[in-house]
């Protein structure tokens, strides 16, 4: 698996009763790429190539594209948004899953957007192989790779 654990972090000045109950649960949400299915297109797996495209390699001299990390540091006030937004409406076990597919589309918005605009551009010959200038799509597997579990802390 490539990604991280993401804990929700009340650090506004909004209610904290539901909040804190939503802390209890002993659950967090995981955002990445899970499972080690390998392409069709190259022996690696879609964490493989996320890993080094989350990163970068300086021996490749591919640049880091944070697609997992930015968007959610970008984001952070409208997950916490949403996460209040949900405690409002639905059972506390119940808030965390949709908090992970609501991540999930910010995540796929960074994939639209070429991470908001922060992401480096292809080289002449990464366009010349793949045809394409959008960063971090070529045949879409790793985009269609990102998902969030809850799981236990």
């Amino acid at each position: 698996m490539a990604g991280f654990k993401f804990t929700l972090k009340n650090n506004t000045n909004k209610d904290n009763s539901k909040f804190q109950d939503l802390q209890k649960i002993n659950k967090t949400i995981r955002i990445g790429i899970f499972g080690g299915k390998t392409r069709t297109d190259t022996n690696l797996t879609n964490a493989d190539i996320g890993s080094v495209m989350e990163f970068g390699s300086n021996t490749q001299q591919i640049p880091a594209r944070s697609f997992l990390r930015m968007p959610i540091e970008f984001n952070k006030k409208k997950i916490i948004d949403k996460a209040f937004q949900e405690l409002k409406s639905t059972d506390i076990s119940n808030v965390l899953t949709r908090v992970g597919l609501f991540i999930e589309g910010i995540i796929q918005k960074a994939f639209a957007t070429r991470g908001f605009g922060n992401w480096a551009d292809n080289t002449q010959s990464t366009i010349g192989k793949k045809g394409s200038s959008s960063p971090l799509i070529d045949t879409g597997q790793l985009r269609k790779s990102i998902a969030s579990k809850v799981v236990d802390k």
